[in-house]
This record gives structure tokens, sequence and C-alpha cells, in this order.
């Protein structure tokens, strides 16, 4: 049962982690895009 909630926390964090790199990635080229735009326009 101990090992169950183990895995479960361990998975909860991955998950989570993962998540944050998935956005902060989506948000690092979001701003290269808005960026890339901007220079167009100049």
């Amino acid at each position: 049962m101990a090992k169950n909630k183990v895995r479960l926390i361990i998975t909860v964090i991955c998950l989570i982690g993962i998540g944050l790199l998935a956005w902060s990635i989506h948000s690092t080229l979001a701003k290269q895009d808005y960026n890339a735009l901007g220079n167009a326009k100049v």
C-alpha cells in the first residue's frame, strides 16, 4: 500500500514538472513569434 502512494506521488510530481516544462517552452516560442512579427513590421 505504501509503495502505491509513493508511486502516485512521484507520478504526480513528474506530470506537474512536464506540464511546467511544456508551458515554459510554449511561452518562449510565443514570445519569439511576437518578436518576429514586430521585426517584420519595421
